[in-house]
Order: structure tokens, then sequence, then C-alpha cells
């Protein structure tokens, strides 16, 4: 079991015990052929506390190991945190994770691994 700390620990431990309002799911691309539908979604706005717990997410995952898990990241993952049902999305580009729209136009993606968000 994960040990929440002052630092976002993404867990896969309890992978049956999932709230849809408290937890991630890593995507990546999927290489091989496959039909897309686009949409566009508005993002939610944020206020000042969303903002703030965006640029933390976003801080930890360049920062810290976040993960319970080996993962090395690749160019073109994305990370979907949803924490009290708001969507933070988050791309892997350049050795980094960057801010990223929250994308629902349903290219056809691979799941890596998803999983929950431990709270203090």
């Amino acid at each position: 079991m994960c040990k929440p700390g002052i630092h976002i620990k993404l867990c896969t431990c309890a992978a049956d015990e999932i709230d849809e309002y408290f937890c991630w799911q890593l995507l990546r691309k999927d290489p091989g052929p496959y039909e897309s539908l686009v949409g566009k979604i508005l993002d939610p706005t944020l206020d000042e506390y969303g903002k703030n717990l965006e640029q933390n997410i976003l801080n930890d995952l360049n920062t810290h190991n976040v993960f319970d898990f080996d993962f090395i990241p690749k160019n073109g993952d994305v990370l979907v945190i949803t924490y009290r049902g708001i969507d933070f999305a988050f791309k892997f580009h350049n050795r980094k994770y960057t801010l990223a729209p929250v994308d629902y136009s349903f290219s056809h993606t691979l799941e890596i691994s998803t999983g929950k968000i431990e709270q203090i």
C-alpha cells in the first residue's frame, strides 16, 4: 500500500478500489491502425486553488518519482489525473511533463496503467 506524503503519489495498488473522482490514467498513442472520432470539450474554469493544484502536480511530476512502479515515460505519453472530479492533463515531451489540454478527441490510445491517488 502506498503511503501519502507531501508530494503526489500515483498508486497502482488496490486497483479494484479506484474512485472516479480521485484517480489517474497513463496513456500512450497506439501505433497501430485505428479509427478516430474528433470532438471538443471546454476545459473547466479553474479557480485559484485549481490553478495552484495543477502547478503543484506539474512540479511533482518533473522533480519526484510519483509512480509506485518502474516507469520510463516516452514522448507523447499523457497522464490524466482526476482530482475531485476535475481532470488535469499532462503530456511528456523533451524529458519533462507540460500542461496539456484535456483531449477527448478519442484518438486511439493504449492504457499503460491506472490507479488511485492516495490522499493525506
